[in-house]
Order: C-alpha cells, then sequence, then structure tokens
C-alpha cells in the first residue's frame, strides 16, 4: 500500500519535531512513499507574479 504524506508530516520528522515518531515508519519505506510537493513553493514567488499556480521543473 502506498502512504502519502505531506510536507508538514516530513518536515515534522526531518526537523526531529514532536510528531516525527508518528512519521518515521512512513518516510523510512521509500518504496511505499509518495510525497506532496505543492506546498514547497516560495510564498514570496507568488506575490511578485501574481500566480496561484506554476508548473515546471
Amino acid at each position: 500500500m502506498k502512504f502519502l504524506v505531506d510536507t508538514c508530516g516530513w518536515l515534522e520528522w526531518l526537523t526531529d519535531g514532536v510528531l516525527a515518531d508518528e512519521f518515521a515508519p512512513y518516510l523510512n519505506d521509500p518504496d511505499n512513499l509518495i510525497i506532496e510537493n505543492l506546498g514547497l513553493k516560495p510564498r514570496p514567488f507568488d506575490r511578485l507574479t501574481g500566480s496561484r499556480l506554476r508548473t515546471g521543473f
């Protein structure tokens, strides 16, 4: 089964936050891990461009 971990989840784990141990089993199983990345877009960029969503790598 695949598991989706959102930005707050992997940041909690990465920074060893209070809930890091709750996310560890999912993040330590990369074969069954899906990580969303839409929450990673810098907010100052949004204000400069007026864009709601930009795509591309």
